[in-house]
């Protein structure tokens, strides 16, 4: 399944296109990032967590098992990486996201 996102703030809007594919023999969501800003500083995945196949890096054990949480934690990393995109920085911080229905 493929969504469109719009990550709004009030100096910009990031479009995002991610696809939540069901590993039904692993029983968990991975991420796929189609379409994001571009990665000025190429810092690479340990820091932005974004792999160059467009997969989206989750901690093994930690891999969302119902699509309500694989589309919080695509939220997490959208926000964050918008973030990254303009100053080289992603944050590691907790955060409360509420999914939209």
């Amino acid at each position: 399944m493929i969504k469109y996102f719009e990550n709004r703030q009030s100096d910009y809007t990031d479009e995002y296109e991610i696809e939540f594919r069901w590993e039904a023999t692993k029983g968990f969501f991975t991420l796929w990032c189609k379409r994001h800003p571009p990665d000025r500083y190429g810092k690479g995945v340990k820091v932005h967590h974004l792999y160059s196949t467009g997969q989206i890096c989750q901690t093994e054990g930690y891999e969302p098992r119902t699509l309500e949480v694989a589309e919080a934690r695509a939220y997490w990393w959208m926000k964050r990486w918008s973030i990254y995109v303009r100053t080289g920085e992603f944050p590691m911080t907790p955060d409360t996201i509420e999914v939209p229905d």
